[in-house]
């Protein structure tokens, strides 16, 4: 299924030149001081290998603090390394699935709408499966503290096929 998530995120989300939203990513990851490793991010498909690196340090984290246009451009690179990452799935996971979730923190509806909004049906329909996948992944399903987190990512990110039994 990763694969073929993968494959749907690609899909969705074309490698394009990311310009200012590769700046803005090195800009906040030497702010935090890891920001070495991407000096050769110029379409998101370069940042899933350095978010995979354990030389990125808090990389990973950094999804949480990027602007609208920054986070929409390097969402797929968060995705697609949440699916490759194993064992780091908890820290990357993590992160994405805090982004997408509405109710994360009290500005976090705000935030949201405006990340959001930006997505065109393709991208919010992947963004979707990736949440359906994200639900089944251990960090969360053996989770019993995650069951309201779980809830208001699939209201807010409707699987199509759930969309089609309403």
């Amino acid at each position: 299924m990763s694969d073929d998530l993968e494959r749907t995120i690609l899909q969705a989300f074309p490698p394009q030149p990311l310009g200012k939203a590769a700046k803005e990513l090195r800009r906040l990851a030497e702010t935090m001081g890891d920001g070495s490793a991407l000096g050769q991010v110029s379409v998101w498909t370069n940042a899933v290998e350095p978010l995979l690196s354990a030389a990125t340090g808090e990389l990973p984290g950094h999804i949480m603090f990027l602007d609208g246009d920054a986070w929409r451009a390097l969402l797929p690179a968060w995705m697609v390394a949440s699916l490759r990452s194993g064992d780091r799935a908890h820290r990357l996971l993590g992160s994405v699935v805090a982004t997408l979730d509405p109710g994360f923190t009290p500005k976090a509806p705000e935030v949201f709408s405006e990340r959001a909004a930006g997505l065109t049906a393709a991208q919010r329909t992947a963004v979707a499966e990736f949440v359906s996948w994200a639900a089944q992944q251990p960090v969360l399903a053996d989770d019993a503290h995650s069951e309201a987190e779980v809830g208001r990512l699939q209201s807010a990110w409707p699987h199509p096929s759930n969309a089609l039994s309403r």
